[in-house]
């Protein structure tokens, strides 16, 4: 049976200490920007107490009385007190909330404290790719760009050849049924990239065992979003995330195998 399709895309992890810093200071700018926009939402959804009431407090209690267990000692008196409590600020919570988005507040406050943590988001970068920052291949999404290709997309095919990524690449535009092709992507992109982003994190606690546990459990899932193709056309095609050069001594890489076989 003909490959149609086979690529292999092995990357390093980078460490967040390359994030790119104007990212991390637009983040912070852009979202001090929107301090007046979000005050303003969450005060059009919540704009009285009874709003308060209806919208926070009484789903909240609701909430909270299935949590108690109800053989504990008092338990009807521990969800009368917990509903008492959240009943009674409603105006404490439209006060703070307008103190807390006031210019200077809390909300500029924990942006800026925060936006260090932002360079995490280096892990799903290396999977999805920073457009602006050029052709350059460290910054192309090349597995984004493969599911792409076999989902239809000419995009991806024409992405994996200007960076002259080897294997058999071609546009599949059959391998899903119309009416899942779209939804097949998304999910497999989605999956993809939560594997690369918990393999960093396996990788930084250098752990083969998880980091092993985490490329069985993810490419179960994306098998199950396989199996939606249509096999009678594509008897064997799978994206899988496999033992990277090096592994299990050195976990600072992720592989991600994709392959599709006709009929």
């Amino acid at each position: 049976m003909p490959v149609v399709f086979e690529v292999s895309i092995e990357r390093a992890f980078r460490d967040p200490t390359n994030y790119p810093t104007d990212l991390v200071s637009k983040w912070e700018s852009k979202l001090k920007g929107l301090r007046d926009t979000i005050l303003n939402r969450i005060q059009q959804k919540i704009a009285s107490e009874t709003d308060y009431k209806d919208l926070l407090a009484t789903p909240s209690a609701e909430k909270y009385a299935d949590f108690v267990n109800p053989s504990y000692v008092r338990a009807d008196f521990i969800k009368l007190k917990q509903k008492t409590k959240v009943m009674g600020r409603g105006l404490d919570y439209i006060n703070n909330v307008a103190n807390a988005f006031a210019e200077g507040g809390v909300f500029e406050t924990n942006v800026s404290a925060k936006k260090d943590k932002l360079k995490l988001a280096i892990y799903t970068l290396d999977a999805v790719g920073v457009k602006y920052l050029g052709k350059d291949a460290s910054n192309a999404p090349l597995v984004v760009a493969a599911i792409r290709a076999i989902t239809g997309d000419k995009r991806g095919e024409l992405l994996l050849k200007y960076h002259n990524i080897s294997g058999t690449i071609a546009t599949i535009t059959d391998l899903f049924p119309a009416g899942v092709n779209v939804s097949a992507r998304s999910s497999l992109v989605f999956n993809v990239v939560q594997g690369v982003v918990l393999l960093a994190f396996a990788y930084k606690a250098n752990d083969s065992s998880l980091y092993d546990s985490i490329m069985t459990e993810i490419n179960s899932v994306l098998d199950k979003i396989m199996g939606m193709r249509d096999s009678s056309k594509y008897p064997t095609a799978y994206v899988h995330f496999e033992a990277p050069s090096g592994y299990p001594t050195d976990l600072s890489k992720y592989k991600v195998h994709i392959y599709v076989e006709s009929a």
